[in-house]
């Protein structure tokens, strides 16, 4: 599961308690800026406020998890063309990539004719991820059904693709491959420097893994005739126990009882660590205006002490 390697990552390798970290300033509110729209407010003093006991430990770890989580979906779920995004050549640098007019085009062919803007979308992307040797079978469907799986329900299925990695041609993916080692390595140099400890080969190829991991699953996502969106504040804005599209965030620790703990239900959501995933229209390329959820969005909550009088 996506998730729990990203998850994995983060236990692994940020500061495992809030009082071990050393954080400056300028640390805090490159942090804070980078969670813009994943997170309620707009300064570290209030982020830590809003939480408490075992949450507020975990902090580092779960700051470092939506970081991570935000840069991946984001850049990476959130674009069908990211895989044409490499860097131009410096004559070029003035221009968009390739891969931001593809998707400019995108956004414009939607304004005129949505189910059509999706399909032409779905069947570039099909016909570019068609293996061109003779005697290959695509199994796209069945990959890509096997893609939503590992986006949502990975929990229950700890295993990745049997066999072969699950892209279909080498061209385009290598150019994914090396669009996700990018944005690893840039990853790595942003705000979550702040949050974790020293780095080391492991780290960095581990970290590639994912990302790489993460393009290929999205590439398959992004074959079908469903449209995929993100959706992060304010769309995730106040938690509810009874949402299908949101769930608290493991350290809160409120499904492990024998009866649901519902003492933050309706509180605000203070740091949206996974954004909800959801698909639009279906495989015949109809009902554009009815949305399933791929993966819930995981949410940290507001908890705040109340002062009593």
């Amino acid at each position: 599961m996506l998730q729990q390697d990203i998850k994995n990552w983060a236990r692994s390798y940020a500061l495992s308690d809030i009082s071990t970290l050393q954080i400056t300033d300028r640390g805090k509110n490159n942090v804070i800026s980078k969670l813009d729209s994943y997170f309620r407010y707009r300064d570290w003093e209030t982020l830590v406020s809003g939480t408490k006991g075992y949450v507020r430990k975990l902090l580092p770890r779960i700051l470092v998890e939506a970081l991570l989580a935000k840069d991946i979906f984001e850049n990476i779920f959130g674009n069908p063309f990211f895989c044409f995004d490499e860097e131009t050549k410096q004559e070029e640098q003035s221009r968009s990539s390739f891969g931001t007019q593809l998707l400019e085009l995108y956004h414009e062919m939607q304004k005129v004719d949505k189910a059509r803007a999706h399909v032409w979308r779905s069947d570039t992307l099909r016909l570019l991820n068609t293996p061109t040797e003779s005697g290959l079978e695509s199994g796209l469907t069945s990959k890509v059904q096997e893609a939503k799986i590992r986006l949502k329900n990975g929990r229950a299925h700890p295993f990745r693709f049997p066999g072969p990695e699950p892209s279909l041609t080498s061209k385009m993916r290598e150019s994914r491959k090396r669009v996700s080692m990018k944005r690893a390595e840039d990853f790595l140099q942003g705000p979550v420097q702040s949050l974790r400890g020293k780095l080391n080969n492991e780290c960095e190829k581990s970290l590639a893994e994912i990302y790489i991991w993460a393009a290929e699953l999205a590439a398959l996502l992004w074959t079908e005739r469903a449209y995929m969106t993100i959706d992060r504040l304010p769309r995730l804005d106040v938690f509810s126990m009874k949402s299908p599209e949101m769930l608290a965030h493991p350290s809160h620790q409120i499904y492990e009882k024998y009866e649901k703990d519902d003492r933050l239900d309706q509180n605000n959501i203070l740091l949206v660590v996974y954004p909800l995933v959801s698909a639009f229209g279906y495989d015949d390329g109809d009902s554009y205006d009815q949305d399933t959820v791929w993966a819930e969005g995981i949410v940290l909550i507001e908890d705040r002490l109340v002062t009593q009088y």
